[in-house]
């Protein structure tokens, strides 16, 4: 119980089902035996419950989608050991699946994820506001990681579409659920879904800070300004988030975030029906995935 309580307890204040719902609507085409299925279901949770604890540690997070983070239950030590195992458990798992190529995916990917990590980091380390390149190949490798490791890790166990190519759709889905996540966290109407401003809280260089910041140098001064100034584990009162929020709205970046999202919305719907067409079949609950993710509120006009 020591050992598992922490990821045990991250898992039961997560709110997501989007990694579930996509194994299984990709099922219908990949047709991977309930078997390996079961077991690649079992690694994709446990390595989002790992990466979301380790993630929570790294920003001294003091909430987690309006819940205490479960570094702040267990500690922080217990949360990095118990996340350190189920690395550990995951390679076990895909090595005893004894599918060629599982293992090596399941290793570049997690590479992927802790590189862009690292980005993410240092930009709050040394409070450096990114171009929009730079912010969204960060997004490629940290977001875009655990859905190229799910279809890769289906493709291996799989019995039929094997040979989709699934990057372009996984690339695409890794940028607009993270831009979307980003974007509703800065909504206030959003609240019920998340803790208004949890990624302000943290510090964290987001798409919507990205755009501000460089179109606005005086609004970046004054937004980096609040993160340095923010004593670290703490949360930002609401009247700075809505400053920031409100700094945001001003150079247009909220509006033209939330026209991302549906311009993401848009090629992820276009790459799926190039895969309905390669796969001479329909996907609708995929295409009930996607679309999920692309309803969110226009911006509050502040």
């Amino acid at each position: 119980s020591a050992l598992l309580a922490p990821s045990s307890y991250a898992r039961s204040i997560s709110r997501s089902t989007l990694h579930s719902d996509l194994l299984t609507s990709l099922n219908a085409w990949l047709q991977v035996p309930a078997r390996p299925l079961a077991f690649i279901r079992q690694v994709i949770t446990e390595l989002q419950d790992s990466t979301g604890m380790l993630a929570d540690v790294q920003d001294q997070a003091a909430l987690r989608d309006q819940r205490t983070p479960a570094h702040l239950v267990y500690g922080p030590a217990q949360c990095m050991n118990s996340a350190a195992y189920l690395f550990v458990r995951a390679a076990r798992i895909v090595t005893s699946l004894n599918c060629p190529g599982m293992l090596d995916g399941l290793l570049q990917e997690l590479e992927a994820h802790f590189v862009g990590q690292s980005w993410e980091l240092n930009w709050r380390f040394s409070t450096h506001c990114p171009g929009e390149t730079e912010y969204l190949a960060m997004v490629d490798q940290k977001a875009g990681a655990s859905f190229r490791l799910l279809t890769r890790l289906m493709q291996a166990a799989s019995m039929g579409g094997a040979t989709l190519d699934l990057e372009p759709f996984t690339k695409v889905l890794g940028r607009l659920s993270q831009i979307r996540h980003e974007y509703l966290g800065l909504l206030e109407s959003a609240a019920s879904d998340r803790s208004f401003g949890e990624d302000l809280d943290q510090a964290k260089v987001t798409y919507p800070i990205v755009r501000a910041c460089n179109l606005d140098p005086a609004g970046r001064a004054v937004i980096f300004g609040i993160f340095r100034q923010k004593p670290a584990g703490t949360v930002l009162p609401i009247e700075s988030k809505r400053q920031i929020v409100s700094l945001v709205q001003q150079t247009g970046a909220l509006q033209a975030t939330y026209d991302l999202i549906r311009q993401l919305g848009r090629e992820a719907m276009n790459t799926l029906s190039e895969l309905e067409t390669a796969a001479e079949e329909l996907n609708p609950s995929l295409r009930a995935v996607v679309k999920s993710l692309v309803e969110v509120p226009a911006p509050d006009h502040l």
